[in-house]
């Protein structure tokens, strides 16, 4: 008797710990919003107040670096730095969770090289790990919040040049705080791209487009003038060439890294647009388009109403105002019949007939008949498409548009069923959402062979660093891509 007892009551403390170890779990996973795993850590936040969000941030396996929540500031680790606020006052903490930067500034941005924007008591400054103060400014009020903050990187030497405008000027900095130069606008760089990630414009660039005393030039990255402001007009570097307009008008030239001229461009013709694999987009006197070499040769003549650069050995021409495609002869892939073209990679292209699209290869063949709506390529040879087209809706109950998606070859991977389908950074896995019977909008995962990764049962959702962070109910589940949890 005494046994069955003693086995019953250690069968009722068994089960009472294992709902506390329940309830510590769900609690840890409780979470009202988060984002995505970067630089191998997500911040989630767990209450809400006047002053904002308040969580932690976290690994993939739900390790908290702060015992503590904070107030959410940056979201993402840039140096080894995250950005986080304790009552309405920002600082820094590293990867172990220790403060490096006191909570004394009203806004600290992301680290880059070892320094970032921060703004005090009335002032935008440029700090270094320590907090230190490089650069200062008294605010002015004249563009947002008075400060145009752009960084500029290159693929090849990661510059870490700051460009900061101020008083109608933009100065270069270096990490370090030095000044390196003053122009009046740096307008573009060679090769760019733009990406929003945490409100912040980043650019890929090794030779700068600039504008200084109403003249264009060019300096390098490192800040150094490599050609001076000379040019009426000028366009970014791109092949090694760019084309550009000198001060006393007359033809355009194109010219190479060091401001040599290589060529003189046909006379009386115009440029909108860069050099790109051996030909420049030129139109003459009489509103025509045409293409000249890096000899300023007319290798294709003027003779369609718009032409675009090439890409991957194509390049899109307009006559009789239809569209259609060139290869580098001049000869044509396509004809001029379509409504319109969109290049996409790996040779195919989207094209127009009427009302709907289809895809041809690269030699022209028409792969997928016009038989579809909103076509757009996610790569491996999968396209999304649409079950028919449809204005933009407020109310997303009343759009009725489906998406799904459609190899190449013709095999359906998945029909028309997702209410929103949307390509992924990485170009790996493809995020949709549907509709539940309760008519909640849920979030699942697909891959580009159209098999369900994860299906569509979670409330938000994303995919970054090899994981996929899912919220559901309130609480929050970490998945890496074998479908295993890590937290």
């Amino acid at each position: 008797m005494k046994k069955a007892l003693c086995i019953l009551l250690l069968f009722c403390l068994l089960t009472d710990l294992s709902a506390v170890a329940e309830t510590l779990e769900d609690e840890a996973h409780r979470c009202i919003d988060f984002g995505p795993i970067i630089n191998g850590f997500t911040w989630i936040s767990v209450s809400e107040d006047e002053n904002g969000m308040r969580g932690f941030i976290i690994d993939p396996f739900g390790n908290r670096l702060s015992d503590e929540p904070y107030e959410i500031s940056s979201r993402y680790f840039s140096d080894g730095l995250v950005s986080v606020r304790k009552n309405g006052r920002a600082g820094c903490i590293d990867e172990k969770g220790q403060v490096v930067i006191p909570f004394e500034w009203d806004f600290i941005d992301d680290f880059y090289h070892g320094a970032a924007i921060a703004k005090r008591d009335g002032q935008e400054m440029l700090i270094n790990r320590s907090g230190e103060i490089l650069v200062s400014y008294t605010l002015q009020h004249t563009f947002f919040d008075g400060f145009d903050e752009t960084l500029a990187r290159t693929p090849e030497a990661d510059c870490g040049l700051f460009i900061l405008s101020h008083d109608g000027k933009d100065t270069l900095y270096r990490a370090t705080g030095e000044e390196v130069v003053t122009v009046d606008h740096v307008e573009g760089l060679s090769y760019y791209y733009s990406a929003r990630l945490n409100e912040r414009k980043y650019l890929n660039a090794d030779i700068l487009l600039v504008q200084d005393g109403g003249k264009y030039g060019y300096l390098n990255n490192q800040g150094e003038w490599i050609i001076p402001a000379q040019y009426i007009k000028a366009f970014p570097f791109s092949d090694g060439l760019a084309a550009v307009l000198p001060e006393n008008g007359g033809q355009y030239l194109l010219i190479d890294r060091q401001g040599h001229t290589i060529a003189e461009l046909p006379e009386n013709c115009t440029v909108e647009g860069t050099y790109r694999e051996g030909k420049i987009p030129v139109m003459d006197a009489h509103g025509r388009w045409g293409y000249a070499d890096q000899n300023g040769q007319l290798v294709l003549p003027c003779q369609w109403e718009e032409a675009e650069c090439f890409f991957e050995g194509r390049a899109v021409v307009k006559k009789d105002r239809k569209y259609g495609i060139i290869d580098p002869s001049g000869e044509l892939i396509t004809p001029c019949k379509w409504e319109w073209v969109g290049l996409c990679p790996d040779g195919y292209a989207v094209v127009k007939a009427e009302t709907n699209e289809g895809v041809l290869t690269q030699d022209g063949q028409l792969a997928l008949p016009c038989e579809y709506c909103y076509l757009k390529y996610l790569g491996d040879g999968a396209f999304s498409f649409a079950n028919h087209y449809q204005e933009p809706i407020r109310a997303m109950s009343e759009n009725t548009v489906k998406y799904g998606l459609v190899h190449i070859s013709g095999e359906i991977l998945s029909p028309a069923q997702w209410d929103i389908l949307f390509q992924l950074t990485g170009d790996k896995y493809t995020e949709v959402t549907r509709r539940d019977e309760s008519g909640q909008y849920k979030t699942g995962y697909l891959d580009h062979q159209g098999h369900v990764i994860i299906p569509c049962e979670y409330d938000d959702g994303y995919f970054q660093g090899g994981y996929f962070i899912l919220s559901k109910n309130g609480y929050l589940t970490i998945l890496d891509e074998q479908g295993n949890r890590t937290f």
